[in-house]
């Protein structure tokens, strides 16, 4: 075994990563930039071979090219690599991903249930379609602190979708034009 990689740092990602470390002692840690200065290489006690966006490596048959996707699927230094010859994404948590997340408000902190699923659709040899799906679920706890608040669950509800919307509206604009870049090798696309 030559690499060893993993979308972001995080014990279901790489939680055994000095064990194969271990079985393959001359094997490099591929990761993110960000991953290798805050967790990996602490982690495994030397250099990790950290990648900038849209860096390639070659495996003799392969060429693999890194993507930065922060926050996608979770941590900051989250990543994937997509396979140029054969036009693969390997992606970490593509599956949905359900998770309890603190809602911060001007009112205090509270829980809500987040269902969130990346999907991928080919439509054929040069492109495909990204479906981002985020789904909130109140939690006993939200119900509560909304009730306090004398806040209306409709009320509350409404503003998560108003906000969620104007997030989505910002954001996916600027994560469709990294993919792009990544996919076309072009550095200048927006």
């Amino acid at each position: 075994m030559r690499h060893i990689s993993f979308s972001h740092f995080e014990s279901d990602e790489c939680g055994s990563l000095n064990e194969w470390l271990g079985a393959a002692t001359k094997a490099d840690v591929i990761c993110s930039q960000v991953g290798a200065l805050v967790s990996v290489n602490d982690f495994i006690g030397h250099e990790s071979r950290a990648l900038p966006d849209g860096e390639t490596f070659t495996t003799g048959k392969y060429r693999f090219r890194y993507c930065q996707t922060p926050h996608l699927p979770h941590g900051w230094d989250a990543g994937m690599l997509f396979e140029e010859t054969q036009k693969t994404l390997l992606c970490a948590n593509s599956r949905p991903h359900h998770a309890e997340l603190v809602a911060f408000t001007p009112n205090g902190r509270t829980r809500v249930q987040v269902i969130w699923t990346l999907s991928v659709k080919r439509i054929d040899d040069r492109s495909c379609e990204y479906t981002n799906s985020v789904v909130a679920h109140p939690t006993t706890e939200f119900m509560d602190f909304i009730a306090r608040q004398n806040i209306t669950f409709e009320d509350a509800a409404a503003a998560r979708q108003r906000d969620g919307g104007d997030h989505n509206r910002r954001e996916a604009p600027l994560f469709a034009a990294s993919i792009e870049r990544n996919a076309t090798g072009d550095s200048q696309a927006r």
